[in-house]
């Protein structure tokens, strides 16, 4: 658990994700990223592509769309999320 971060990923009308995590990963205009506990603080515009959330016990991965993540003090990721699950589930 200490090599954790919480991570939020909003979506214009709700919470689609909230939890402790070992990383996120997902594209940027620069490039793609990986945000571990600890990561230098930043600010990025996020590139649609697949958003990988890695928590202690598995992956799960979710089709993000646009918007921004901003790292810092407290990690978040904001934007649009989309998920591929015929289902409607969030995963």
């Amino acid at each position: 658990m200490a090599d954790t971060f919480a991570l939020r990923i909003i979506e214009p009308d709700n919470v689609f994700y909230e939890g402790d995590v070992e990383m996120a990963e997902f594209n940027t205009t620069e490039g793609e990223i990986g945000i571990y506990r600890n990561h230098v603080p930043m600010t990025v515009i996020i590139r649609p592509g697949v958003l990988t959330i890695t928590e202690p016990d598995g992956e799960k991965k979710a089709a993000l769309h646009a918007g921004f993540a901003e790292h810092g003090f407290k990690s978040n990721v904001a934007g649009t999320a989309e998920n591929g699950n015929a289902d409607g589930s969030a995963f």
